[in-house]
């Protein structure tokens, strides 16, 4: 009986084995995922007091859990970008394992820009629109923000 428990599982651990982007784009997504709903309603009410009209003028706690929905759908993709990136350059620069702890430092770090610079691209208009339901300063679909508000994003991204 054991064996045919064993099977499977090693058929999904071989799979895994020879697909190490999948496993690092599901990783990422499910981090993301789960990071930002634990942590979604201290972020809400960070914003809602750095807000100009203050934590009250913005709703206090009432719909503290508004934006989530562009929160999650904007963070689930960073993060899952974010992994295969760094993953994909690690991977691709370090082929030798055996290098030195210089090389294997830098190597790490250039993965971590590339793969922050990418996950940003769709990180920072996402937290545009997020903060903007937060504060109550957009109602509806976060999809109707006017044209300028993406543009502005993407400039702070460059910058």
């Amino acid at each position: 009986m054991s064996e045919a428990i064993s099977v499977p599982f090693n058929q999904w651990a071989q799979w895994w084995r020879t697909h190490p982007h999948a496993v690092s784009l599901l990783a990422g997504a499910f981090a993301g995922m789960s990071a930002e709903a634990m942590l979604f309603p201290l972020d809400s009410a960070k914003t809602r007091v750095q807000s100009r009209r203050g934590f009250w003028g913005s709703g206090g706690f009432r719909g503290i859990y508004r934006g989530f929905g562009t929160a999650l759908g904007g963070s689930v993709p960073a993060s899952a970008i974010f992994f295969t990136t760094y993953e994909t350059v690690r991977i691709g620069v370090d082929r030798d394992a055996s290098a030195a702890a210089p090389r294997y430092v830098a190597t790490v770090w250039l993965a971590s820009v590339l793969g922050e610079l990418s996950a940003a691209c769709i990180r920072v208009p996402v937290d545009m629109m997020k903060q903007r339901l937060q504060t109550g300063q957009k109602r509806g679909s976060p999809l109707r923000l006017q044209p300028s508000v993406l543009a502005a994003s993407f400039q702070a991204t460059a910058m």
